[in-house]
C-alpha cells in the first residue's frame, strides 16, 4: 500500500492564501475559422479530442485534468486538446488563486471556446505582486500536494536513455522562492517548457527519483500517494495556502 504525504510549509501573507480571482466564461462551441484549422489529436482510445480554445491575456495559465499533450500558445489565449466527455478543468496562473471549472461533457472532434480574464485592479495587481515577491516560512502555514497527471511528456524533456519526469510547479510562486523549498543540490533540473530560463515552471527528475530527494521533507508534513517520480511521467503541485495560528 502507497504511503500517504502533505507538505506543510510556511509562508508570508494571508492575502497570497487564495490570490486573485479568475474570471471564467460558459465552455461553448466555436466555429472561428483559425481553430478549426487545428487537427484534433487522438485519445488514448484513438477516439478524437475536442478542442477548447481558451481565450485569454494572462501568461503562463497552467490547464489541469485530463488534457491530451501541452496546451497550444497562440496569440490570443491557449488550444487544449481533451478526451470525449471531459467535463472539468483546473486553471491557474501566477498571483491567481487556481479556479475549477466545470461544463457540459465535450464531444470529440469539436471545437469549443472560452473566455478567461483576470483581476484589472492595478492596486490589487502590484499587492499581489509585492506578496509573490517574498517568502518567509514563519507566518503562513502551506499544504504542498504532488500529484499524478495525465500530460504527455514534452518531447524536449525526455532526454537520453530513461525518459525522465516532469513535475509542474504552482505558479503563485516563481522559481527563486520554490528553491527555497526544493533540496539544496536536489537531484532535479529546472526546465522550462516554453524555454524561459529566467522562471522555469518545471523540474526534471530521474526515473525513480525519491520525493524526499527533490522537496525540503524537514519542513513539511506530506500527504500524497506519489512516493518516487516514473519516468515518462508528469506531476503537478498544488498549494493551498493558509495563516500559520
Amino acid at each position: 500500500m502507497k504511503r500517504g504525504f502533505v507538505i506543510a510549509l510556511c509562508f508570508l501573507g494571508a492575502g497570497l492564501t487564495y490570490g486573485l480571482t479568475l474570471h471564467t466564461s460558459n465552455v461553448r462551441p466555436s466555429k472561428d475559422k483559425n481553430l478549426v484549422r487545428i487537427l484534433p489529436q487522438l485519445d488514448r482510445l484513438e477516439e478524437n479530442s475536442a478542442v477548447l480554445w481558451i481565450k485569454t491575456k494572462l501568461f503562463n495559465v497552467s490547464v489541469r485534468g485530463d488534457v491530451i499533450g501541452v496546451p497550444r500558445r497562440v496569440r490570443d489565449g491557449y488550444v487544449v486538446f481533451v478526451p470525449q466527455g471531459t467535463r472539468q478543468l483546473t486553471l491557474n496562473a501566477p498571483l491567481y488563486a487556481t479556479q475549477k471549472i466545470t461544463f457540459d461533457p465535450l464531444q470529440g472532434g469539436k471545437f469549443y471556446e472560452m473566455t478567461l480574464t483576470g483581476e484589472t485592479d492595478k492596486k490589487a495587481l502590484k499587492e499581489a505582486a509585492l506578496r509573490a515577491d517574498r517568502l518567509n516560512l514563519k507566518n503562513t502555514k502551506v499544504s504542498l500536494k504532488v500529484y499524478f497527471d495525465y500530460r504527455d511528456l514534452p518531447p524536449t524533456a525526455t532526454g537520453e536513455g530513461k525518459p525522465n519526469a516532469l513535475i509542474y510547479l504552482d505558479k503563485r510562486l516563481n522559481f527563486d522562492q520554490w528553491q527555497q523549498l526544493l533540496m539544496p543540490n536536489g537531484h532535479y533540473v529546472p526546465f522550462d517548457v516554453s524555454g524561459n530560463d529566467e522562471n522555469p515552471c518545471c523540474l526534471l527528475v530521474k526515473d525513480g527519483e525519491l520525493l524526499e530527494e527533490v522537496f525540503r521533507m524537514n519542513k513539511a508534513e506530506v500527504d500524497s500517494y506519489v512516493e518516487k517520480f516514473d519516468g515518462g511521467n508528469t506531476y503537478h503541485t498544488l498549494l493551498e495556502l493558509t495563516p500559520k495560528p
